[in-house]
């Protein structure tokens, strides 16, 4: 499952805005909104564009149980 903390952590630790973040992985802000709201699991696809994006693995923004 994803983890929508990390990710709101890694935007605001690094002072990225949505709308950034949104265009950097080729995705419209209310779709990164609903990702980070929890309300949307992004694709595989989608979720290494991010992970891309920060410079982190996937594993990083994935919840730990």
């Amino acid at each position: 499952m994803f983890n929508h903390e990390k990710l709101k952590e890694l935007l605001l630790s690094r002072s990225i805005e949505q709308k950034d973040l949104a265009e950097a992985v080729g995705r419209h802000g209310s779709t990164i909104s609903r990702i980070m709201a929890g309300d949307l699991e992004p694709s595989l696809k989608i979720a290494e564009r991010i992970a891309d994006y920060f410079g982190v693995k996937v594993d990083d923004l994935l919840t730990k149980n």
